[in-house]
């Protein structure tokens, strides 16, 4: 129950000990009593309510003069109902004043009248208090929810750039994978001993996954290394050159080439603003990029990436890409110019220049298929240097060496491509002649064996400065089929006849006897004829 509640119970708890009081005394009936007391034993406990605790019974008892009303209204309807029961209705009227029970009446009502009217004002100043922080709350709520829809939004952005950053980065990992595999594949194929023709299929076939849509060639350093010559090229198809460009030439001086120059990739563009230093491929492909390619300490040429008239300078990833290529595929030129001198070092003589005598066997057995095919005939000249004992005791070892380089340098001067010339061992030397017979062999055997005898009058072998001694040779000639049927006998008979021109004299050239020719089996339109007679 609210106070309010209960001072209206009050109110009408006083009322009804007035008009109860009023009914007994006009009446004399004790039945209108029974409102009288019920009114009394319920003011009356309130009041002792309020007055023993602080805390309960209704606050506004708690006010002196609503009490004193109170105890007022009581006394004078308990006074007047006494002496009405002992003096009647004149005595009950005369204990007490005029209106006395009328005012305490008012009082209490007026008393209780401000209460409820301050309770109702109060509580409608905490309605409008609650509806405005009712207000507050749900404008915070709204804020709230606005803060936390930007918040989400906010975070749904981060995720989703993160998301975009972690797929940028996962493709980059796996176009960083695909080109560590195109690397790789070229490395396996390039040092799988591949011949120099293939280098271009490889190189191309990388290049087009590493940098797609790019032209490109490749210059490597010829044997004397005074030049750059073109060994690989690939075009790309999305290149736009310019319309007076042209093919890179092919070949050019190193001296041409600012990579070579600066050691490092160089980026020429001659169509870029004021000019732009370039080399001759530079101005045929338009922009692009040199990489100089060194592998063991030594350069084995540039890698030349074509971007275009007008094109942007490359991208540090294009840049490490090419990078990544020239290396590549300069340690695969330089394995392989590596191996070339490793297979000339075991196949060739270091001292004359000339073959030795395992690449001897290994040619006339290629000979030897070739005679038994087509049946042309292949010569051999055993040659050997006369005295060359006393001229290594007389003139010295290096005299010896300086004569065995310039008639190695002579016979590679005199002799055609498709003949051999090897240091069989010793001052002993051997020459296939192949298409050439006894007759043939013989004939420039001795215009070797003349150039050899003026040696001495000529200037000393590339590098050497010690004079040569005179020296002459004595040479063995034989062929196949001539001489022998097979090759390796002709070489036996060339290497008889050359023992006989020595025992004869020396400085001369003997030919190996014809062998007899064998019976030949009769054709057989012969024996036909034979067997119809």
């Amino acid at each position: 129950m609210t106070e309010r509640d209960n001072a209206r119970r009050i109110l009408q708890a006083a009322v009804d000990l007035e008009s109860s009081s009023r009914g007994f005394l006009l009446s004399g009936k004790h039945e209108q009593l029974a409102d009288y007391h019920a009114a009394l034993q319920f003011l009356n406990r309130e009041r002792n309510r309020s007055i023993a605790s602080v805390d309960r019974g209704l606050s506004l008892l708690r006010e002196s003069s609503l009490l004193d009303a109170l105890e007022v209204a009581m006394r004078t309807r308990a006074r007047r109902i006494e002496h009405y029961a002992s003096g009647g209705v004149e005595s009950a009227v005369r204990s007490t004043q005029a209106g006395e029970g009328k005012r305490a009446t008012d009082d209490i009502r007026r008393l209780v009248g401000v209460y409820v009217a301050d309770r109702e004002s109060k509580i409608a100043a905490l309605h409008a208090a609650l509806g405005w922080r009712q207000t507050a709350v749900v404008c915070l709520i709204i804020f709230s929810a606005v803060t936390t829809i930007i918040a989400l939004a906010f975070a749904h952005r981060q995720i989703r750039r993160r998301q975009v950053v972690a797929e940028a980065a996962r493709a980059a990992s796996n176009r960083r994978g695909q080109e560590l595999a195109a690397l790789v594949e070229m490395s396996e194929l390039l040092q799988s001993g591949v011949e120099a023709k293939d280098v271009r299929d490889v190189v191309a076939h990388a290049a087009r996954r590493l940098l797609p849509g790019l032209s490109g060639w490749l210059f490597a350093f010829n044997n004397s290394r005074d030049r750059l010559d073109l060994a690989a090229s690939w075009k790309g198809s999305s290149v736009a050159t310019p319309a007076n460009s042209t093919e890179p030439p092919d070949h050019f001086a190193p001296s041409e080439c600012w990579a070579l120059k600066r050691g490092r990739p160089h980026h020429g563009d001659p169509s870029a603003e004021g000019g732009g230093l370039g080399c001759v491929a530079c101005a045929a492909t338009g922009s692009g990029l040199c990489v100089p390619m060194a592998a063991r300490g030594e350069v084995q040429g540039v890698l030349r990436i074509a971007f275009g008239a007008g094109a942007a300078a490359p991208t540090v990833e294009q840049t490490a890409l090419a990078t990544a290529l020239g290396d590549s595929v300069s340690l695969a030129l330089a394995n392989q110019a590596l191996r070339e001198r490793l297979r000339g070092q075991a196949l060739r003589d270091s001292l004359t220049g000339l073959h030795n005598r395992r690449f001897l066997e290994e040619v006339m057995a290629q000979m030897e298929a070739q005679l038994a095919r087509d049946g042309r005939p292949v010569a051999v000249l055993m040659m050997d240097l006369d005295h060359f004992k006393s001229i290594n005791d007389t003139h010295g070892h290096a005299a010896g060496d300086a004569v065995l380089r310039s008639v190695g340098l002579l016979l590679i001067d005199q002799l055609r491509r498709s003949d051999v010339a090897c240091r069989y061992g010793g001052e002993e030397l051997a020459v296939l002649l192949p298409g050439c017979d006894v007759a043939q062999a013989a004939e420039r055997a001795d215009g070797i064996r003349h150039a050899i005898s003026l040696l001495h009058k000529s200037n000393p072998a590339h590098g050497d400065r010690v004079a040569l001694p005179p020296v002459t040779v004595s040479i063995g000639v034989a062929a196949a089929p001539q001489s022998a049927r097979q090759l390796a006998d002709a070489l036996k008979a060339a290497d008889a006849a050359l023992y006989e021109a020595k025992r004869t004299g020396r400085n001369k050239v003997t030919s190996a006897p014809t062998r007899t020719a064998e019976p030949q089996p009769p054709k057989l339109e012969i024996v036909q004829a034979i067997a119809t007679q």
